[in-house]
């Protein structure tokens, strides 16, 4: 689960909404239950794009990719923090039912009917569960190196654990600035942790919560819980496969989509493609922001315009 420096550099955040890809002004909203969100409104009547982030992220994330992604679609872009992470409300319950009823309750509230589901990760697999129990709601799917199964690879389930489990460990100096308690909290995470833009990006989840008391913003409880009893996706007795068209877009040296996953996410996704971006970790759209955009693009156009890149045969 490493991340290249090049991440780091694109979260700062942008303005979050902008009319026909041109007057852009920070318009950030909460829906019911006050998860946050944001949108990049654009004249396209086409279905918007929905972006689902990973475990210890949030929507800023996105930033930077989902305004080039509107521009370049001519989409409405929607981004937002998923339950116990970013600027959103703290859970116990964190399953992918839940996870999914969020996304759609937000579709509910801005009054859109279906939309094109993009996840990352986790949030690939919220999006992968939404499909396959609510298809109505889905026009497109596309699903960033991510599989409905779960494998025992270098960077996934128990590599997190193994994160969380550091991060639950950090006792925070309460005095000084949040430059000084991330810092702090630096130095202890070094032992566990030794990649330094892994831990940078993990320390962006250090925040102020009370003047000169520091903490982590995610609720590391319900998020280890969920990490730690994954399932794979299965269909229930009243699903059906979704028969939408769906990407599944891999980064060339991650291992979270392989070869064995091929038959069963042909079974769930009988229209999907599958590719990969050569030379690309598991954080796709940060690690190669032109070939991911490229990607979605192509795909959201007619299928005669869809470029693949070459599967990985490894």
């Amino acid at each position: 689960m490493k991340i290249s420096n090049s991440l780091l550099q694109r979260l700062n955040a942008i303005p979050n909404r902008f009319c026909a890809c041109r007057n852009l002004q920070q318009a950030p909203r909460k829906f019911f239950s006050g998860l946050s969100y944001s949108v990049l409104e654009n004249s396209s009547n086409d279905p918007p794009i929905l972006m689902a982030h990973g475990v210890l992220g949030n929507k800023n994330n996105f930033n930077s990719v989902s305004k080039k992604l509107a521009q370049s679609t001519g989409r409405s872009v929607i981004t937002y923090d998923a339950r116990n992470h970013g600027k959103s409300p703290h859970f116990d319950q964190m399953t992918l039912l839940d996870m999914s009823n969020d996304a759609t309750k937000l579709l509910d509230l801005l009054n859109i009917e279906k939309c094109v589901f993009v996840g990352h990760s986790m949030g690939a697999r919220t999006a992968m569960f939404t499909a396959l129990t609510q298809p109505s709601r889905i026009d497109k799917l596309v699903v960033v190196d991510s599989s409905p199964r779960l494998s025992n690879v270098k960077g996934g389930g128990a590599t997190t654990l193994h994160y969380l489990k550091a991060m639950r460990a950090i006792v925070f100096d309460c005095s000084g600035s949040l430059s000084n308690a991330r810092r702090n909290a630096d130095k202890q995470l070094q032992e566990f942790i030794p990649e330094s833009s892994l831990r940078q990006f993990i320390l962006t989840n250090v925040e102020e919560k009370e003047p000169g008391l520091y903490g982590w913003r995610v609720n590391l409880d319900a998020i280890y819980e969920h990490i730690e009893k994954p399932r794979h996706i299965r269909l229930a007795d009243d699903m059906r496969p979704y028969s939408g068209d769906t990407l599944f877009l891999g980064g060339g040296s991650s291992q979270f989509l392989r070869m064995d996953d091929y038959p069963y996410i042909k079974y769930l996704f009988p229209n999907c493609v599958i590719s990969y971006v050569p030379e690309c970790g598991h954080w796709v759209h940060s690690e190669k922001p032109v070939e991911f955009l490229s990607s979605v693009t192509s795909f959201l156009k007619p299928p005669k315009s869809f470029c693949l890149f070459e599967e990985n045969t490894t």
